[in-house]
């Protein structure tokens, strides 16, 4: 069991009329106090994660205060739970000060063994290797990557429409859409360079606008491309006072409003007749939409109507009942199940996996076709690529934040290093 010491400043030790320590008093002086070591210790975790200045940071702030996303919260979630003991629910709207205080659940049986890891990182880490198995062709078990697209969806109403300012919330969402794009181009510029991979359409991330469709590859980046260009339209839209206004009254309403435009995408009312392609075009904006009211919704009834409308537009869509089954079951845990408990290794492992999700994407394709018939040797290797990137990546993240803090301070550089 994993115990914390807590400490406060108080002018005099409270006595009891017999001069000895008045010890209920002490424990609610400390309970009441700011608890200043845990805090600087959750300060420091958090300026490490999100690559900020710690002087900068206050107690009073959220991790969606601070420019926490989708892509930053994977990491946050298994450190903050290894940190604290417990992972609460509200986490990312929590001030950290409330963090620390916030008392772990009541013991419980099933609480006696494992850690929590989030549902959401839990699906993204299978999500991301069941899809490199199927392309692998290791085994074939599809529709990860619309768990993938709903996660997103999900991650869009809890971390980019928060209740922070319109400008704030601009400024979040042109981060978490340069997080997403500029990976893919560098990536696509360098396959353009040593494969014949790609088009200069896959560069600008409009393959699915501009071609060619009848390429071999041209369906490889389907998902990074929609789900940067439905950001894109989101964002602008969202900068209109009036939509953003809109949002902030209604949330759960706006979403199952987009919900309902893209449901009729999945019907093809606009009549574009595009059968099996849509499922991998702009028009698989229903998955994100679908993620989306599950992120607003508050309510068991409103998650009712959510699961509804997914079973009913799941039903039939692929022609695959394995594969409707799988995108189902994913995403009616995402909706329903906040939280899972598992072994400590299980839950760092899938942290690793889901966080690296972007830059697995992205590389598979050219990793496993270099193992020629060793297929799960491929599988092996691109994963491991794509939590090695993702390391390097956040190392240089990392350095480049030590190197503005130190040139605005010289005196902090040796504590930096």
């Amino acid at each position: 069991r994993r115990c914390r010491a807590r400490t406060a400043a108080v002018p005099a030790l409270p006595l009891l009329p017999s001069g000895k320590p008045d010890y209920p008093r002490v424990r609610t002086l400390v309970a009441d106090g700011p608890p200043a070591q845990e805090s600087a210790e959750l300060i420091d975790l958090f300026a490490d994660v999100l690559h900020l200045d710690p002087a900068h940071i206050s107690t009073d702030a959220t991790f969606v205060d601070l420019g926490g996303n989708s892509l930053s919260y994977v990491t946050m979630s298994v450190r903050l739970e290894r940190a604290l003991g417990h992972l609460p629910a509200d986490w990312p709207r929590l001030p950290i000060r409330e963090l620390e205080r916030r008392p772990g659940p009541r013991p419980r049986w099933w609480r006696s063994w494992g850690t929590t890891l989030e549902t959401s990182v839990a699906l993204r880490a299978l999500a991301i290797v069941l899809v490199v198995c199927s392309h692998a062709e290791l085994f074939e078990m599809w529709g990860g990557a619309h768990i993938l697209l709903g996660i997103a969806g999900y991650n869009f109403a809890r971390f980019c429409l928060t209740p922070l300012s319109r400008p704030e919330r601009f400024r979040h969402l042109r981060t978490t859409i340069a997080w997403i794009a500029l990976p893919a181009v560098a990536w696509v510029a360098f396959a353009l360079v040593v494969t014949d991979d790609y088009h200069l359409s896959n560069l600008l991330l409009a393959n699915k606008f501009l071609g060619p469709h009848d390429s071999m590859t041209a369906g490889r980046l389907w998902f990074v491309e929609v789900l940067v260009w439905t950001l894109i339209g989101l964002t602008l839209l969202f900068w209109l006072p009036v939509a953003d206004r809109l949002e902030r009254r209604a949330p759960f309403a706006v979403a199952a409003a987009f919900l309902a435009v893209g449901m009729a995408l999945r019907y093809d009312v606009p009549g574009l007749g595009l059968g099996h392609d849509a499922w991998f075009t702009m028009l698989a904006f229903w998955f994100f939409a679908i993620g989306w009211a599950a992120g607003k919704a508050t309510t068991a009834l409103q998650r009712a109507i959510v699961t509804v409308v997914l079973i009913v537009g799941v039903h039939g869509y692929f022609g695959n009942s394995l594969r409707e089954a799988l995108v189902t079951t994913g995403l009616v845990l995402l909706i329903w199940l906040p939280t899972v408990r598992c072994p400590a290794v299980v839950a760092l492992a899938a942290g690793a996996i889901a966080e690296a999700s972007l830059y697995t994407y992205l590389t598979h394709f050219q990793v496993y076709p270099l193992f020629g018939s060793h297929r799960l040797y491929g599988v092996v290797a691109s994963v491991v690529i794509g939590i090695a990137l993702t390391a390097v990546v956040t190392q240089v993240r990392a350095r480049m934040r030590d190197r503005r803090l130190t040139a605005r301070d010289p005196a902090r550089a040796p504590a930096l290093r």
